[in-house]
């Protein structure tokens, strides 16, 4: 089969396509033929080495963590799954990439493919959605009628974060770029703030979270707006961060950082919201796999509106 490796950090020109076994499948595992793959800002962080210190890796690597394709091979143990079935899903392995045409995943891992969505759209949603959901439902625990703030609405996560905290019940401002004002007021949002022209000395109001996913705040610049019982969480794996969510642990701050898992339940209510039209995607443009340089190229950017999708298989 076909997959994307890296064998040296450095710029996009060091992903290669190469030709490798196929992966063999156990008991308790699934393999999925991968239809499209989404590309995140964490792969780019992956190729440059800039996650070295956080994570046990080793080359080759291979990105990639969210996909959606369709089943075609399944484990002697496996019952929730048939050959045949459209899933979606990430892996929870980091060096599990998924920018190969085949994958393997455990059946906690994927999901049965929302019904009213393409597998381009499919792909979109498991690990920016999950992060989303993870830290406004699992952390933050938003109850209606909370202020929560998402600094990047217009990004990756920041589109499924918007409108989750809407489904929960929450008043939302987004802060964004001023272009992408009206993609934020439709995605659900109450307010707008454009990044180029506010300051948090002059901010009006109180807030019960501040969701950082563009990650250039901090709780320090931020803990002023937030009271005892509020949230600072951010999806940026550095240091002041790391340390932060230690000092939350020892209830000295309430400051996280969300680090997603899949977990087929979270997909299962994400699905749930995608078939009833509470939630959308919302898709910047799809790039054939031999094109991964020009997407990483985007991605280092910062200013993806949505998401960007890869063309597997």
């Amino acid at each position: 089969m076909k997959q994307i490796q890296v064998h040296q950090y450095g710029r996009p020109e060091v992903m290669k396509i190469v030709e490798v076994e196929n992966p063999m499948v156990d008991h308790w595992e699934v393999i999925v033929q991968v239809k499209y793959a989404s590309a995140n800002p964490k792969d780019v962080l992956l190729r440059k080495g800039k996650l070295k210190a956080y994570l046990s890796i080793s080359f080759p690597l291979t990105l990639g963590q969210d996909f959606s394709g369709t089943v075609v091979k399944i484990g002697k143990k496996v019952t929730e799954f048939q050959v045949g079935d459209k899933v979606f899903g990430m892996t929870n392995r980091h060096n599990n990439g998924t920018w190969s045409e085949l994958v393997k995943a455990t059946p906690n891992e994927i999901n049965h493919m929302p019904q009213n969505l393409t597998f381009a759209e499919a792909a979109s949603v498991p690990l920016t959605g999950q992060t989303a959901l993870q830290a406004l439902k699992d952390i933050a625990k938003i109850n209606p009628g909370q202020h929560v703030c998402i600094n990047g609405a217009s990004g990756g996560v920041g589109i499924f974060a918007v409108q989750i905290a809407k489904i929960l019940g929450a008043k939302v401002t987004a802060i964004s770029s001023g272009k992408n004002k009206q993609l934020c007021l439709e995605l659900g949002a109450d307010h707008h703030v454009d990044y180029n022209s506010f300051s948090f000395e002059k901010w009006p109001t109180r807030l019960d979270v501040f969701f950082d996913v563009f990650g250039n705040q901090s709780w320090r610049k931020v803990k002023h707006l937030i009271p005892n019982d509020g949230w600072y969480i951010s999806t940026v794996p550095n240091s002041k961060n790391i340390r932060d969510t230690m000092l939350s642990y020892l209830k000295i701050r309430k400051s996280r950082l969300v680090v997603v898992e899949s977990h087929t339940e979270d997909l299962a209510l994400l699905k749930n919201w995608l078939e009833a039209g509470k939630l959308r995607t919302v898709i910047e443009r799809e790039y054939p796999i031999h094109q991964v340089a020009e997407v990483h190229r985007r991605l280092e950017t910062k200013r993806v509106v949505g998401k960007i999708v890869v063309q597997v298989s």
